[in-house]
């Protein structure tokens, strides 16, 4: 809907206002922890997407508070691309939410050793196939050992609070 401000947009509004008790440099560095910490990577993802744009919506300190984020995501994971596919999967413990797009195939491959999740045309049939891949391996395994293995390859992974029912069903190809 034209004119409508995204949500990411308005949240971290909000939270730059929450500092502007502080100098800009700081307030921006105080906003973009609490992105790191507390955001969803789905959520980061749509906010770099909006600071790529430039300004736009965005406070003065919000806007510089996203370029920290995208400079250090840069730095750890150089060649990943700002957005992507999160696939919701199961463990023996729990529900995780992993990084399945394109640029994540070889990582998932090497850590959970599953192969031929290369991409395909249709991106939701494709995320659904590559959960699928990911769950027949996760599902022996608790978050912990998942999310390990995962890390040391470079994959994007964090535990969810997802719903089992939807959480099954769900592919996010933002």
């Amino acid at each position: 809907m034209p004119g409508t401000t995204p949500p990411e947009t308005s949240l971290i509004n909000d939270i730059a206002a929450q500092f502007g008790h502080l100098p800009a440099e700081k307030a921006a560095g105080e906003v973009a922890n609490h992105v790191r910490k507390f955001w969803d990577p789905r959520m980061q993802s749509r906010l770099l997407d909006l600071a790529a744009a430039g300004p736009g919506d965005l406070a003065p300190v919000a806007y510089a508070a996203a370029e920290l984020v995208r400079r250090e995501a840069r730095s750890e994971h150089p060649t990943a691309a700002t957005s992507g596919g999160f696939v919701s999967v199961r463990t023996t413990d729990g529900w995780l939410e992993v990084d399945a797009a394109v640029r994540a195939r070889p990582g998932l491959e090497r850590a959970l050793g599953i192969g031929g999740i290369a991409a395909t045309e249709q991106p939701a049939a494709d995320l659904a196939r590559v959960r699928a891949a990911i769950e027949r391996v996760s599902a022996h395994w608790t978050s912990a050992e998942v999310l390990l293995a995962l890390e040391q390859d470079g994959v994007r992974a964090h535990r969810s609070n997802a719903d089992p029912e939807t959480a099954a069903t769900r592919t996010d190809v933002s």
